[in-house]
């Protein structure tokens, strides 16, 4: 569930730019943000999270310090070789809001990537999700 806030401001872009686009209110979202080579808010969220996590795995030295074992890979924690190793490894979390946390989604996001998009060649410090 998004904060208030959020939900405002998506409903604020959604209007703006049927607005621009001089669109009826039947129009689909995805039409009026493919227009525009765009993506909402949450999608946007989404992308973010999932390059931040990306740099974090593969160039560590192009970010703070702070962030250097702030995700770790299963086969950190886990000597075993299995078909997870390269996954980013999930925190239990004892309540709702451990699942909110950026941390947490970071990874989610991360590892529900199919396998293509996770290699290394496939994405650069500067590329965005497609």
């Amino acid at each position: 569930m998004l904060p208030i806030q959020v939900l405002k401001q998506v409903y604020f872009d959604n209007k703006l730019l049927r607005i621009i686009q001089n669109k009826p209110r039947k129009t689909h979202l995805t039409e009026l943000y493919k227009n525009y080579s765009a993506l909402p808010v949450p999608l946007l969220h989404q992308e973010n999270l999932i390059l931040f996590a990306h740099k974090i795995l593969h160039y560590p030295h192009k970010l703070p310090v702070l962030f250097k074992y702030y995700l770790n890979q299963n086969d950190d924690i886990y000597k075993y070789n299995t078909r997870l190793k390269d996954s980013i490894h999930l925190y239990r979390t004892n309540t709702d809001y451990g699942k909110r946390s950026s941390k947490y989604r970071a990874a989610e996001y991360y590892n529900d990537l199919p396998e293509k998009k996770l290699s290394l060649n496939s994405m650069n410090p500067g590329d965005t999700i497609k």
